[in-house]
């Protein structure tokens, strides 16, 4: 798995964790919220804030191209900004939700304070959501790169691969060839003994053998019968045979 997966996912995180943050910060502000709903947009806050601080961190130890590089250098100051602006509406709304039970003047002074504090967050909160698409679209571009350059790299093992059976094939029919060759010519040589053997007999000369050294040895057993059952015939029939004179010697 490449490395643009996590970089991608830290920056859906951060993307959901500013949203989320958005809403909380909203839901704060509603004079007429009940307490228990107060308290669960305040923590759900708070969750968001870690949630994106620690997303940031892992995003920032990933490795990256210079263009990616240089989009999220652009995301640290208006992510510090908005992160201290949404700390400061969430602490101004928790103050206001404390001590707007003294009364209507100091709980509307609360108010107004909570409220400069949202309005403030809300300025931070675009140009930090511009500098992280600007990296989703860096970090999309990346991986676009990373991708063709792993095609490549399978389109040059493919060649590569076909290349070595090719030359396997070549190597393969040649030495097929070779072999067909070696095994022609030790045929024709056998071919060429009995083809003697048949020529001598209609000659009449019955001395003669084959010549077993000129075959190779995978055909030696052949000539080497045929003296056999050739010299067999030869005591048989011959005169030289009956006066109990030996066989011819054989060439082996």
């Amino acid at each position: 798995m490449d490395e643009q997966l996590p970089a991608a996912s830290a920056l859906a995180t951060m993307n959901e964790a500013l949203a989320t943050v958005s809403r909380g910060q909203n839901a704060l502000l509603l004079p007429k919220l009940p307490p228990d709903l107060y308290k669960s947009a305040a923590n759900r806050l708070e969750r968001a804030l870690t949630r994106m601080e620690e997303a940031r961190q892992r995003f920032q130890a990933l490795p990256h191209e210079e263009s990616t590089a240089k989009a999220w250098a652009d995301v640290q100051q208006p992510y510090e900004s908005w992160r201290r602006q949404a700390r400061g509406v969430a602490e101004a709304a928790l103050e206001w939700d404390r001590i707007r039970v003294k009364g209507p003047a100091e709980a509307g002074l609360a108010y107004d304070h909570a409220w400069d504090a949202w309005m403030a967050a809300r300025h931070a909160y675009a140009p930090l959501e511009q500098a992280l698409a600007n990296t989703g679209k860096a970090v999309a571009a990346e991986a676009s790169s990373a991708r063709e350059q792993g095609h490549a790299a399978v389109r040059r093992a493919v060649i590569v691969i076909l290349a070595v059976l090719a030359a396997a094939i070549a190597v393969s029919i040649a030495a097929g060839l070779l072999l067909a060759r070696a095994i022609a010519r030790s045929i024709q040589r056998l071919l060429e003994e009995t083809g003697g053997l048949v020529q001598a007999v209609r000659a009449g000369s019955l001395d003669e053998r084959g010549k077993v050294a000129s075959v190779s040895h995978e055909f030696r057993p052949v000539v080497e019968g045929m003296n056999a059952r050739w010299t067999g015939r030869w005591c048989k029939a011959t005169p030289r045979a009956r006066t109990g004179a030996p066989p011819p010697r054989t060439d082996s």
